[in-house]
């Protein structure tokens, strides 16, 4: 192999796109160290025969712009004009209207709401007023609504009060739905559709409302 064929493997090798392969490196070493030592050859010219090899495998593995085709577009984590998007601001929940109460959940997640009395017990809230009924008694108080997205809802304790029939099952016990007492949990509230989601503070979920009619 003479000089100047070499020099033209030297910059053929520089310009093949094979980032971060350790067999160019060799290659490129490989040939430069005969250029040191030209008068040193192994096995009859074997070394040179090896490097044509390498060279001719590389170039065979090319870039597939080397062979005509278009390189597959990569993923970039820039942003473009055409990648910018902007997400909606979710609707604020809307509590005021009348409500059935379509579920009532107890502290331990556990539904409180017998079905004898489903369609019964409703809620109407309109300007900072609630009034209702719990299927026995009747309700009354205020509430407030805040917090940035309207998310925030809270029935004042001081401020809610009920009538006093009384209402007990065969066995003696209580059977009016805890209508008021799960109102005084609620401190968030959402909206999904048309149905209203009362929260603790914790957000698990307290009761569930309809719109009336």
């Amino acid at each position: 192999m003479t000089d100047d064929t070499e020099q033209r493997v030297i910059a053929l090798i520089d310009r093949i796109p094979v980032a971060g392969a350790p067999v160019a490196d060799l290659v490129r070493e490989g040939v430069r160290t005969r250029q040191r030592r030209r008068t040193r050859w192994i096995a009859g010219g074997a070394g040179s025969l090896a490097v044509i090899g390498i060279v001719t495998a590389i170039l065979m593995s090319g870039s597939d712009a080397s062979r005509g085709r278009d390189p597959v577009p990569v993923a970039s984590d820039s942003p473009t004009a055409t990648s910018t998007t902007t997400t909606p601001a979710a609707p604020l929940p809307i509590v005021e209207g009348r409500w059935i109460v379509e579920a009532l959940i107890g502290p331990g997640g556990k539904p409180v709401l017998d079905d004898r009395w489903r369609g019964q017990v409703w809620l109407k809230l309109e300007n900072g007023h609630v009034t209702g009924d719990t299927g026995v008694n009747s309700i009354f108080g205020r509430y407030e609504q805040g917090g940035a997205d309207g998310e925030d809802l809270v029935f004042l304790p001081d401020k809610l009060g009920t009538t006093l029939v009384g209402c007990t099952d065969s066995s003696g016990a209580n059977c009016e739905p805890p209508l008021l007492d799960r109102l005084l949990a609620v401190r968030h509230v959402s909206q999904v559709g048309k149905k209203v989601y009362l929260h603790a503070e914790s957000w698990m979920i307290v009761a569930v409302l309809r719109p009336a009619g």
